[in-house]
């Protein structure tokens, strides 16, 4: 297949056909409601926030630290060819998301109930049940993402996608931001010691999860037999198969790609973020969830101006924004580290800035990669495109473990400045990348 076939318009299956557009209102609404209830909910456990700060508090290393987002990786990235499978060729989307999700959304509910009957006594035991909950939260949602993928493409046209996740941003940043205030009356609170504190955020993060399954069971998706043919099963022939051809004849792809694991290793640095805070300004839970609240808001604004900038100029331009905000992170790490000795307390004023980016990367994913994938991925065989790129972004699992080996062994200034590194390449690579050709 071609550059140029790849991003040839399609008429049908990009939220163009008359079912589609007739329930469009209803659909976004609910999409983009069951989107806004993730980030809400993710939020009580952020990854760069509260997990890193668990897992210290109960004697982890700085290692893992880095497991946590490897755990998160692994468990998202690796089932998507499996899910590419699973959906490839079938009418409907909705049951091969909610299958997934009914077993691992009451993951976060467990391990919070099972950290306040254990308590301290059992630290390593809380870490292990800890990584196994994140396995299977972030495995049976890898499962779901592909099939969600692909009802948002056919539910919801090229030109109002950006919008739509744009929306959701802002009123997840909004609901987030209350989240975040939340979060530090809950640690703080004298009631709710160490830790049954964490334990009442794990509960209710993961009773927001499974309250977020009814938007699902509320959208009107179209039924609709896919162009593409059902894989037998996600073998490693038909990956390396698929993956060779691809490789071969579609360059946008491989740049993407190349871009999307640039950018994985520039933000693998995120959790060690607030490990730095806490040696550098003694973070308390009032800080703690100032800075989660900071990292929502970013995504809130992100969600607006990347949500107009990708429906109004286009995705690629998001995915190079992307590149140059988040080697702005480690930039303001560096600036950090220079003047401590200098700022002291005040340091707080540019690590909240550096949250408020961390945020605003975060919008670039899905709006910027997964948006423009949608757009040049052939109708045919767009869930195995889907798979493919996700599952080749697992080779970012090394990353966040060596991250917090080369923290044990280095300094932040090192970590910070390879992430710097790893940003400015991402953007020479996505300077490459074709104007995508979009359904309007």
């Amino acid at each position: 297949m071609s550059e140029e076939s790849a991003g040839a318009p399609r008429a049908m299956g990009n939220g163009h056909d008359p079912y589609a557009q007739k329930h469009f209102v209803r659909n976004a609404a609910m999409l983009a409601l069951e989107n806004t209830g993730f980030i809400v909910a993710i939020t009580f456990v952020g990854s760069t926030t509260v997990l890193p700060t668990f897992v210290t508090r109960l004697g982890g290393s700085a290692f893992l630290v880095g497991l946590i987002a490897t755990c998160q990786s692994a468990g998202w990235l690796l089932p998507q060819l499996a899910g590419a499978g699973l959906c490839a060729g079938k009418p409907r989307m909705i049951p091969y998301i909610l299958v997934p999700l009914y077993i691992g959304r009451p993951a976060f509910v467990v391990v919070g109930v099972l950290t306040a009957l254990l308590g301290t006594g059992a630290r390593w035991l809380l870490l292990l049940l800890l990584f196994l909950a994140l396995l299977v939260f972030y495995a049976t949602d890898g499962l779901a993402s592909v099939p969600w993928y692909e009802l948002v493409a056919k539910t919801i046209s090229p030109d109002r996608r950006g919008r739509m996740f744009g929306t959701a941003q802002i009123a997840g940043g909004l609901g987030g931001m209350g989240v975040g205030a939340l979060v530090a009356v809950i640690l703080r609170s004298p009631a709710l010691p160490f830790p049954s504190n964490y334990a009442l955020l794990f509960v209710l993060s993961g009773a927001v999860f499974l309250l977020n399954l009814v938007p699902f069971l509320l959208v009107k998706e179209p039924v609709q037999a896919s162009a593409e043919k059902a894989l037998p099963r996600p073998s490693a022939r038909v990956f390396i198969s698929s993956l060779a051809d691809i490789m071969r004849h579609d360059r946008t792809f491989v740049r993407l790609i190349g871009s999307r694991l640039l950018l994985g290793v520039a933000m693998s640095v995120f959790p060690f973020y607030i490990l730095f805070m806490d040696k550098a300004l003694s973070i308390d839970p009032a800080r703690l969830g100032l800075l989660t609240s900071a990292q929502v808001f970013g995504g809130l604004v992100g969600g607006l101006a990347i949500g107009w900038i990708a429906d109004h100029v286009g995705t690629r331009i998001v995915i190079r924004l992307g590149a140059v905000v988040s080697g702005a992170v480690p930039a303001v790490g560096l600036v950090m580290l220079a003047l401590r000795g200098v700022l002291g307390d005040a340091l707080l004023y540019p690590a909240v800035v550096l949250f408020v980016l961390m945020g605003v990367v975060g919008s670039t994913n899905l709006i910027g990669f997964m948006n423009y994938l949608m757009e040049v991925a052939p109708l045919e065989k767009r869930t195995t495109y889907t798979g493919l790129f996700n599952t080749l972004a697992g080779v970012l699992l090394v990353v966040p473990p060596l991250a917090g080996w080369l923290l044990s062994v280095a300094s932040f200034g090192l970590l910070f400045a390879l992430a710097v590194a790893a940003s400015a390449l991402c953007l020479v690579v996505s300077l490459s990348l074709k104007q995508s050709v979009r359904v309007r």
